[in-house]
């Protein structure tokens, strides 16, 4: 996370909102991810209980 702050303050501001749209690219993928964990959380819960 540092990194990410010194590479913001030393970029133009161009390169900075490059850089927080492929942030949120990347937040996006795990959203997903995280969704599709919890659909099969859920589906082996009540798999298991009758």
């Amino acid at each position: 996370m540092t990194a990410m702050i010194k590479q913001f303050q030393s970029n133009p501001p161009p390169a900075q909102v490059k850089a927080v749209e492929e942030i949120c690219v990347t937040c996006r993928e795990y959203r997903d991810n995280i969704k599709g964990y919890v659909s099969a959380a859920t589906g082996n819960f009540n798999q298991g209980n009758p």
